[in-house]
């Protein structure tokens, strides 16, 4: 990628300065010149890579939009699908919780018909029990004949009352087969993800940003070609100051 004669110039430039240690005014002056062509070859080498990082930034950005328009072909189509799926799980969730609600209600219903018809039916058992010894022990026939027949009605009552609770239970619903909640289904589960995109780049805070050091040179070359001093341009969050660099003539 580095260009064949600044490369070479470099590694010349390396190779001359080499073991080079300033101790007279020869050594300084050879010294003085490696800079000054050390601090050309710098600027030439960032001319060189500038525009091919440029470029570079630009291939990023066009790779980036590009993965986000084809990432929002589908993006959509997953969240409405999740939101769907999510919905019906939540309905069917609902269904089999008020089902069972109502399946318990039912049966304490029926429990509770269940415990009165008996506690009614066991009273008339008893009132026929009672009637029936009455009549063993009544000698007058017409006594024993009416203490008989009481005893019958009341086991008759007894059987009325199992019926009717019998009839009334038959009235609810049977209970219906449990339905479990749906579970996730094999390839696909229900989660939050946080998504972003930039509106507006001014709002945005500026430890989340990185200064663009290439937008920073120009505008600093730009305000010197108009023949501003260095403390006169205003870029907010950069010093600019002047440096005297020794240029040797060629």
């Amino acid at each position: 990628m580095m260009n064949t004669e600044l490369a070479k110039q470099g590694d010349d430039l390396a190779i001359r300065a080499s073991g080079l240690i300033v101790v007279d005014r020869a050594t300084a002056e050879k010294a003085d010149f490696l800079i000054s062509l050390g601090k050309g070859m710098i600027k030439k080498i960032k001319d060189y890579f500038r525009p091919l990082k440029q470029a570079q930034d630009e291939a990023k950005r066009t790779l980036l939009r590009a993965e986000e328009l084809e990432i929002l072909k589908i993006e959509p189509v997953v969240n409405r699908l999740s939101q769907s799926l999510g919905s019906w799980q939540l309905e069917e969730r609902r269904k089999a919780r008020e089902a069972e609600e109502k399946r318990l209600a039912d049966e304490r219903r029926r429990k509770e018909l269940e415990d009165e018809a008996l506690r009614e039916a066991e009273e008339k058992e008893r009132q026929a029990r009672q009637a029936t010894e009455r009549a063993a022990n009544e000698k007058d026939a017409a006594a024993r004949r009416k203490a008989l027949k009481e005893a019958a009605a009341a086991k008759a009552e007894a059987d009325k009352i199992l019926a009717a609770a019998a009839a009334e239970e038959s009235k609810l619903e049977a209970p219906p087969p449990m339905t479990p909640a749906p579970a996730p289904m094999a390839h696909s589960y229900s989660r939050t993800v946080w998504k972003w995109r930039v509106q507006q780049p001014a709002l945005i805070p500026r430890d989340l940003c990185k200064p663009d050091e290439a937008l920073i040179d120009r505008a600093v070359n730009r305000a010197k070609a108009q023949g501003l001093k260095p403390l006169k341009v205003k870029i907010p969050g950069v010093e600019v100051w002047e440096e005297t660099e020794n240029v040797r003539r060629h």
